[in-house]
């Protein structure tokens, strides 16, 4: 049952209309979330509001005080890479993605998962980034990437992206 819901959100996200950014943001957002219940962070982060930093002008604020599990998301914008701190996920925008190299070196081996808004973010380092294939937004991932991190994702994550490794 828990499949068929990630599915059925995921695939209202993928089947979108291109529309406004605002809307691109509130579905990107949505995304987040939800990719969010499809990782596991280590023990060490478990605790404590659940961090995204965004780095650029995209607006992730629908998701602002949601829960993951026991922890309140918290979004935190920031300017540069090396504000990124301890963050759960970092956003990197599409005006910003010029940074994603430093970014990367910044984040090091910590366990953040990097969300890149830019096609092919996954061989570059990212974790995760959205495309558009056959007129639907979807998602490409580096396994590499995210397991560098410390981080594992689940089979559902697995099964419902492009991995580029």
């Amino acid at each position: 049952m828990k499949k068929i819901t990630i599915f059925l959100l995921l695939a209202v996200f993928f089947a979108k209309p291109k529309d406004t950014n605002a809307q691109d943001d509130k579905f990107k957002a949505l995304f987040v979330y939800n990719i969010t219940k499809m990782v596991d962070w280590p023990a060490a982060q478990k605790n404590g509001n659940f961090v995204v930093c965004v780095l650029g002008n995209a607006d992730l604020q629908s998701i602002s005080d949601k829960k993951v599990v026991n922890q309140v998301i918290s979004l935190r914008k920031i300017a540069s890479p090396a504000e990124i701190g301890d963050c759960h996920i970092l956003y990197i925008s599409a005006d910003a993605v010029g940074s994603l190299g430093a970014a990367v070196s910044a984040v090091g081996g910590k366990p953040i998962l990097i969300f890149a808004d830019e096609v092919g973010a996954s061989k570059k380092g990212a974790g995760i980034n959205f495309i558009t294939k056959d007129g639907s937004i979807k998602y490409e991932y580096s396994k590499k990437s995210i397991e560098k991190q410390g981080l594992s994702v689940s089979s559902d994550f697995e099964s419902l992206g492009i991995n580029v490794d």
